[in-house]
């Protein structure tokens, strides 16, 4: 990709660029703030922020983003989110320079949101004690209800961790996502980019389900050590 394509994000193989509006497959209208074919090793991602002014990331690869009009509110369904993917727990884990933060994830028909717990623990806690917390805040968020509003649920979280807004949440974290099965447990490391982070799957590290505490609290920090 050349530094044109770089600077103003044109693809030459999307039919929209930086700055358009998108509507994707629930029907709500974006706003595309990046397009980066070398990402995610390849990939590509394409960054867009919804009515909230929260951003997402999509594969440019998979992506179902279809052009519409400049002049098209941005706007997202009215229709209430919907779990999905019962069957996997999820959270997040944040290594903040003072702190871990633990948090549960919600997958629904409308993406992923945070949801309760939202927990902070000196980062000298054991490793079997941090797995065994882990472990809590996967079967608990399972049990949350669907954010009815994502603005509170980031207040709970700056709560939690005594900042006052994303960018200083961000600021020198690491963050990886955790999802477990009925065979086994994932660690997918990220990369921070400013107030964001990309996912970097080919390095998720993989333990089985039936794994002890002290073993996950021991792969959890492997993964930090792997994020960037």
């Amino acid at each position: 990709m050349n530094i044109f394509q770089k600077i103003f994000g044109k693809s030459p193989d999307l039919s929209f660029q930086v700055g358009d509006k998108v509507r994707d497959v629930y029907g709500s209208i974006l706003v595309v703030t990046e397009i980066d074919p070398k990402a995610e090793h390849g990939l590509g991602i394409i960054r867009t922020r919804n009515a909230a002014g929260q951003e997402s990331i999509t594969a440019l690869a998979t992506h179902h983003l279809t052009l519409v009009g400049k002049d098209t509110l941005v706007s997202s369904p009215s229709f209430a989110p919907q779990r999905v993917r019962p069957e996997e727990l999820s959270a997040s884990a944040y290594l903040r320079p003072n702190m871990v933060v633990l948090c549960g994830v919600c997958h629904t028909d409308q993406g992923g949101f945070n949801c309760e717990p939202y927990r902070t623990y000196e980062t000298t806690i054991s490793d079997s004690t941090l797995g065994t917390e882990l472990l809590r805040a996967l079967k608990e968020a399972a049990t949350m209800p669907v954010p009815a509003n994502l603005k509170d649920e980031r207040e709970k979280i700056f709560k939690a961790c005594k900042v006052r807004s994303w960018n200083a949440l961000c600021e020198n974290a690491l963050l990886c996502n955790i999802s477990q099965t009925s065979e086994q447990m994932s660690f997918l490391p990220t990369q921070r980019d400013g107030r964001s982070f990309n996912h970097l799957p080919d390095l998720t590290i993989k333990i089985e389900v039936t794994a002890s505490s002290e073993e996950i609290g021991k792969t959890l920090r492997r993964c930090f050590q792997v994020c960037s």
